[in-house]
């Protein structure tokens, strides 16, 4: 990953955006290994799957591991819409403080997607009771 962070959304943008993802192996495009490319993934969602105490599920696959290793994670995309699920131990090992950019944009986007809902919420039931 490039020293850059991801680029900002609009709150349009931000309305309908999906960050988390419940099932990460079922998207379309993934890949087991890192494409070979010039461009600087984004991350596109983020999963956690671990499965509660008395329940079984199996590990996420990750690109770095080589081999399903992590329960909590991220979806990267590259150019051409290949994408690459990497956990989040391995984003900060390999990556370091560029991943850790990566992740506090996206966390940001994150939190303003809250509060523009919750604007939109309180706006909306404020015009119910003037009714």
């Amino acid at each position: 990953m490039q020293d850059r962070t991801a680029r900002r959304l609009t709150d349009f943008e931000l309305k309908d955006r999906v960050f988390a993802i419940s099932e990460p192996e079922t998207l379309t495009g993934l890949t087991v290994f890192i494409p070979p490319s010039t461009s600087t993934p984004t991350i596109e969602f983020q999963y956690n799957v671990t499965p509660p105490a008395k329940r079984s599920r199996p590990w996420v696959y990750c690109v770095h591991c080589g081999r399903p290793t992590h329960w909590r994670g991220y979806v990267v995309k590259f150019d051409g819409g290949v994408r690459c699920l990497i956990g989040k131990d391995c984003g900060a090992k390999y990556y370091g403080a560029d991943f850790h950019l990566f992740e506090k944009e996206f966390d940001a986007q994150r939190k303003r997607q809250f509060q523009l809902r919750r604007i939109r919420a309180l706006t909306a039931a404020a015009a119910t009771r003037v009714m």
